[in-house]
């Protein structure tokens, strides 16, 4: 039980994004009721009640959880897409103080884009703040 609890916790730690404010994951993957009743030699425990029993409804809640954070992601993008630009006008206005605030916010929403990082550091070089720029 201690190699699945370390699984859980590593688990629970890549998907924070996906907890609410009680501490549950919405993750029908991550719903696992470590209170249930084990059935002999399982080692996961038992499934909670809203989870499917057979195939067909466990890949149908794989789907709607990989829906949900598909929907999920795209809308970080568009928030990510709005700071970004306002980033890169108070850039050209001079304003790189306001340019780095959004690049930053844009940044924690998704920090899988490059060009960010590339606009970020373009901006600290206005500022010849080197050492950040790198």
């Amino acid at each position: 039980k201690q190699w699945y609890q370390r699984r859980v916790q590593g688990w629970e730690e890549e998907d924070a994004e996906y907890k609410t404010k009680d501490g549950f994951s919405k993750s029908c993957i991550n719903k696992i009721d470590d209170k249930a009743p084990a059935a002999p030699g399982d080692v996961l425990g038992g499934f909670p009640s809203d989870m499917p029993p057979d195939q067909a409804g466990f890949m149908a809640a794989v789907e709607e959880d990989a829906a949900k954070r598909h929907a999920n992601r795209k809308r970080k993008e568009e928030k990510s897409a709005v700071r970004k630009e306002k980033g890169n006008e108070a850039f050209k206005s001079g304003d790189y103080e306001e340019a780095l605030q959004q690049y930053d916010i844009a940044i924690n929403l998704t920090g899988w884009n490059v060009s960010l990082y590339t606009n970020k550091a373009q901006t600290y070089i206005k500022m010849a703040d080197y050492d950040n720029a790198i």
